[in-house]
C-alpha cells in the first residue's frame, strides 16, 4: 500500500497499472492506494447495497456497504479512501460513445 495524492492520479499512471494487470495473481497483489482528503461529491445508490460517489475527477465505487455506511458517506464532506485504481469504460448507446472515467475500488473508507 502506498499513499498518493488525488493530482497523481493520471490518465498514463492508470493505463500503466492496466497494462501491468496480467501480472496480478501470479505471486504479485493488486496495487493498493491510501487517498487521502477526498472531498465527496454527488452520491449515486446502487441496488441498494453499493454506492458511488464523485471526488474531484475520480469516480469512487465502494460495494456492499450497510445503509448505516451509505448514510455515512452520503452526508460526509471529506473521505479518506483505501482500493484500487482502474478505468471505468462503457459504451453509451444513446450518444454512440465510448465513456472512461478514473475509478477507484474502494475496500475501505474513513469519513470525517
Amino acid at each position: 500500500d502506498m499513499t498518493i495524492d488525488v493530482a497523481d492520479i493520471t490518465w498514463d499512471l492508470l493505463y500503466e497499472i492496466q497494462r501491468l494487470s496480467f501480472i496480478v495473481g501470479e505471486g504479485f497483489k493488486e496495487p493498493i492506494f491510501i487517498i487521502e482528503g477526498l472531498p465527496v461529491g454527488d452520491t449515486k445508490i446502487m441496488k441498494e447495497i453499493h454506492i458511488k460517489f464523485n471526488a474531484q475527477d475520480l469516480e469512487c465505487v465502494k460495494f456492499n456497504v450497510s445503509q448505516n455506511e451509505i448514510d455515512d458517506i452520503s452526508n460526509a464532506l471529506c473521505v479518506d479512501v483505501l482500493g484500487s485504481l482502474s478505468i471505468n469504460s462503457w459504451y453509451n448507446f444513446g450518444t454512440k460513445q465510448t465513456i472512461r472515467s478514473k475509478q477507484v475500488l474502494v475496500k475501505d473508507i474513513e469519513i470525517y
